[in-house]
């Protein structure tokens, strides 16, 4: 089966609202406390095609000894029904929940940007990034 992402003006609108119901604050995820996971709730979660995104903000610990701080990530898990999702697509997904890099917009991201860490999830064939906000 191949991956497929719909996009459309829905999905784009659907994006907008995940993005904004993360950015709550009374809405991160804070791993250490919270009683819910994202991929959970449907607010945080979308699904076009073949392919499920769960997009939060998360309270990450960063640092270490004294220099060692609450920071907050942009997180998205981004699975494909049987399989893996493309990479291209995974980069694509996360430039469109707000994910910085060094493309220009309407590129096609070959490659993740090099301040998003990037994991795989075995038992769920997804593909986590996450990427650190910066301080404003």
């Amino acid at each position: 089966m191949a991956t497929v992402f719909l996009d459309s003006p829905d999905v784009r609108h659907r994006i907008e609202e995940i993005k904004k119901h993360a950015n709550k604050p009374e809405n991160f995820y804070i791993p250490s406390s919270s009683t819910w996971l994202p991929g959970a709730v449907p607010d945080y979660v979308l699904e076009s095609g073949t392919i499920r995104v769960v997009f939060s903000i998360t309270k990450v610990e960063n640092g270490e000894g004294k220099d060692k701080r609450e920071r907050l990530a942009r997180h998205i898990t981004i699975s494909n029904q049987t399989k893996y999702p493309a990479p291209p697509i995974v980069w694509s997904i996360c430039d469109m929940f707000g994910f910085t890099h060094r493309y220009k917009p309407g590129d096609i991201i070959l490659e993740p940007d090099e301040s998003w860490m990037i994991g795989i999830i075995e038992t769920d064939k997804c593909i986590g990034v996450m990427q650190l906000i910066p301080d404003t």
